[in-house]
């Protein structure tokens, strides 16, 4: 689902945004990166990251189940005519 996102990681020695795709850690632990700019690598610890992906992923498959549920009875709409 979000593969093709990019997340800015920024260097701890000059701040320079690095731009990484999340198909590039999404299975990893551990990552490094190497600074645009400064060129120094950036060691990166993602179980933090996964677990927020993970729960961002959960509350978009319930935002999507909610949109896609029935209405329910009660609930007034155009379509509903009383007599």
């Amino acid at each position: 689902m979000f593969e093709e996102e990019t997340i800015a990681v920024a260097c701890p020695n000059c701040a320079h945004k690095n731009s990484l795709l999340i198909r590039e850690v999404e299975s990893a632990t551990e990552a490094e990166v190497t600074c645009g700019h400064c060129h120094r690598t950036i060691k990166l610890e993602l179980e933090g990251f996964h677990k927020h992906l993970d729960q961002v992923r959960s509350e978009l498959d319930a935002i999507q189940r909610d949109a896609v549920a029935p209405k329910k009875r009660g609930a007034s709409s155009e379509d509903d005519y009383q007599i």
